[in-house]
Formats: structure tokens, sequence, C-alpha cells
């Protein structure tokens, strides 16, 4: 999947905040449509960046033959996730693929790497993640508080919801045995050998 746009482009505008490659300090996740967890509950030490694809915010992750739930939120690219690892916060969501794609993150050891060695590049990705922070938190609230823009809207995310909540029963109910991983204990959707092979690198 080749993406030719820079995810950098709009959070690093200025020669000096782009001096240094930034692709340099982080990793990069290449992720597979309801098969690869990006993260799970406890998870604090890494920041990522959607660079294509999708991502879905659950709650939970039910167990085999069981229900998906609604997710929480689902976000596209170029939105930063796990933006609570900057406070040392733990996460208590599931991430789920929803769409083929790759994310960029940060672990521990290469956000301080950046941070010393770059620190105007580090304060301006922190500047995007922490605005994003506020957008969702306000666009949150106005949900929950005042439902803001209920009618047409509402039912543009019924639909989306509905549309996830079928491809997920549908990948389940296409997957072949022969080609499954490590999987047990939380539906096919799991691809724990590629979550290994991610955090390893950390």
């Amino acid at each position: 999947l080749r993406i030719d746009s820079d995810p950098f482009a709009s959070i690093l505008p200025a020669d000096e905040q782009r001096f240094g490659c930034p692709w340099a300090y982080c990793g990069r996740l290449h992720v597979k449509a309801y098969e690869t967890l990006v993260w799970k509950p406890g998870s604090e030490k890494e920041i990522f960046l959607i660079y294509s694809g999708q991502v879905g915010v659950f709650h939970e992750v039910p167990e085999e033959g069981a229900k998906w739930g609604s997710p929480h939120a689902i976000y596209g690219r170029g939105w930063f996730l796990n933006r609570q690892a900057l406070l040392h916060k733990a996460n208590h969501t599931f991430g789920v693929a929803l769409r083929d794609g790759e994310i960029l993150f940060w672990n521990e050891l290469q956000w301080n790497r950046m941070a010393r060695e770059r620190p105007r590049m580090t304060n301006a990705i922190m500047k995007a993640i922490w605005t994003q922070e506020a957008r969702d938190t306000e666009l949150f609230e106005a949900e929950t508080h005042s439902y803001v823009g209920a009618g047409d809207d509402d039912d543009e995310l019924e639909e989306l919801e509905d549309r996830v909540l079928d491809e997920i029963h549908d990948h389940h109910a296409n997957y072949d045995e022969s080609k499954a991983t490590s999987t047990k204990g939380r539906a096919h959707l799991l691809d724990e050998k590629l979550i290994k092979n991610h955090h390893d690198h950390h």
C-alpha cells in the first residue's frame, strides 16, 4: 500500500521543525483489517499516527463467537492515537484496524531520542497531538451533553457503525481456519504474532 503525500506536511510546516528527518525517529506498523490489534488496555508507552487505513476504538473485544459492540470512535489518516501516553497514563480501550494500512508509532525510547535531538520537531508534534485531543474532547462533550448534530448526522453515524459491525461479522464468517495464527481466546480479530513482532522492537 503506497501513499504519496507526506503525513508530516501539516504537522511540521516550518523548515526548522523539519530539520532532521522525522521518519528516523518513528517506527512503522503494517495493519490488516479486522486482524491487527494496534493496542490493548494498559498500553502507555507508544503514540500512534495513522498514515493510511482506519482504526476503531472499542471498549471490549468479544470472545470467539460473541457479538461485537459498536466502536466508541473511528479514526482515519492523520489522527494521533493513544495520546495519553504523553502523560504516562495507561489506555483502557482496544485499538482495532478496520482498514488495511500503515501506522507510524513512537515508543518511549524513540520519543525521548527525538525530544533530545530535535526539540522543535518534538514540540510541533506535541502541539498537533494536544490540538487533536482538545478537538476530540470538545466533540465528545457536545455529543454527550447537547447532542449537537442530531438527525441526519446521527443517521450517518449509525449507518457507519452498522457497516463496521457487518464487515466484522462477514470477515469472521468467511475466515479460513487453516490460515489462523496465534488468535486463541480473542476471536479471529487478533493477530497476536504481528503484535508480538511489533512490541519486540521496543
